[in-house]
């Protein structure tokens, strides 16, 4: 991406709209002002040219006539009057006009007139009008010049007979240019005028083009602008996660109105987006607590479970060690035969004692597993492995108690 390409894309909108409009009116100004230029530039070389024409349609009336009463103006008062005429109407002409001699009347008048002044071409216009035979014009300079040939048996007038006669003598046949008249009017004053209108046109279509520039800007502002900088605020609060904003220009019909209900409704899902978070955060705080409960439910039932078979162990214990006792004193009185059986009986109250005090210690176990159960869900399930080992101690407890009751 070039230069040029970054910095506009870095422009905002509206500033790129801006450049957009002021571009195009401007562009649409210069248009237009070469437009009127051009039209003006050929209304007026119209202008001139059908002035120069009349002017040489004027003059060539004024030889025609001239020539056709030269047979009888044997003093040349009608050539003398046509050749004054030139100084008389350069006078208040407001250009200039002339007369050009062809090639062979130039040199006639040089061979039968050294000492009269020659009226030889005096521009590229009358060369080529003499050469071409056919009206000539165009702008030279600030001048617009138009030259008019007078063709030998083409011209109206140049075919009379007199035409022929004092032209023949001259070695002249038809088709060639006997003289061009020619006409030089300025055009200073009327391109200045134009120069005055296009710069009018200018200085107006810059008015209009600032004008134009400042209005687009209003107007963006007033309906694009500052609602999507409205909305960018918005959704820009949105995605901090806001969503106590409020989004305005819903009730809009154009694009504005339709970003701000699509903004509405992201605002909506993330509301329903928060709720059912919120809902889901709830439901897993009372999942907790109810497996909490649980747990702690069961750990109390199995408390109370060991308590209870704890103390009717111990109670059988009790129980065994008191019938024990009996036995080992009715033996102490059945003499030398109970010897072997009072033997007997100490070492089962012996081991009734031991099985008590192996009781004792397991009640202790149990309370302390229980104290632990209360603490975690681990510790719980640690606790209910120890008590399957303790199950298993309780049955070959109860083994053992069975086999000191067969022997007892």
């Amino acid at each position: 991406m070039t230069w040029h390409g970054s910095l506009w894309h870095n422009l905002s909108l509206r500033q790129r709209f801006m450049i957009a409009v002021g571009l195009g009116v401007s562009l649409l100004v210069a248009l237009v002002v070469v437009v009127i230029a051009r039209y003006e530039e050929q209304a007026m070389e119209r202008q001139l040219h059908h002035l120069s024409v009349n002017e040489m349609t004027s003059l060539h009336a004024l030889i025609v006539n001239v020539m056709a009463k030269r047979p009888e103006d044997p003093d040349n008062i009608g050539v003398t009057v046509f050749n004054n005429w030139f100084g008389s109407r350069n006078a208040h002409y407001a250009g200039k006009v002339w007369s050009v001699w062809g090639p062979k009347v130039s040199a006639y008048m040089q061979d039968t007139d050294p000492a009269r002044a020659q009226k030889a071409a005096q521009d590229n216009v009358d060369r080529e009008a003499l050469t071409s035979g056919q009206p000539v014009g165009r702008f030279v300079g600030d001048s617009y010049r138009y030259s008019m040939p007078i063709v030998l048996g083409v011209t109206e007038g140049a075919a009379a007979e007199v035409c022929h006669t004092c032209h023949e003598g001259m070695g002249m046949k038809d088709g060639e240019v006997i003289a061009v008249l020619s006409s030089s009017l300025s055009v200073e004053q009327e391109r200045r005028q134009l120069m005055d209108v296009i710069t009018s046109l200018i200085v107006g279509g810059l008015a209009a083009a600032i004008a134009a520039v400042l209005g687009v800007r209003w107007i963006l502002g007033k309906v694009i602008t500052r609602p999507i900088g409205a909305m960018i605020g918005v959704m820009e609060r949105l995605a901090d996660g806001d969503t106590s904003v409020e989004v305005g220009f819903i009730d809009r019909r154009d694009e504005v109105g339709d970003i701000a209900r699509t903004v509405q409704v992201f605002k909506v899902h993330m509301l329903e987006t928060d709720r059912l978070r919120d809902a889901q955060e709830r439901e897993r705080q009372q999942a907790s607590r109810d497996k909490a409960a649980a747990l702690q439910s069961m750990a109390d039932e199995f408390d109370r479970t060991v308590k209870v078979k704890v103390a009717g162990v111990e109670a059988a214990t009790t129980g065994i060690r008191t019938s024990a006792q009996s036995m080992a004193a009715r033996s102490e009185h059945s003499g030398s035969r109970s010897v072997d059986v009072g033997g007997a009986s100490k070492i089962t109250t012996e081991r009734s004692n031991a099985a008590a005090e192996a009781t004792r210690q397991l009640a202790q176990s149990v309370n302390s597993v229980a104290r632990q159960v209360n603490q975690s869900t681990q510790i719980a399930r640690q606790a209910v492995d120890d008590v399957s080992t303790t199950a298993q101690r309780m049955v070959e407890l109860s083994q053992a108690v069975q086999a000191i009751g067969e022997v007892v």
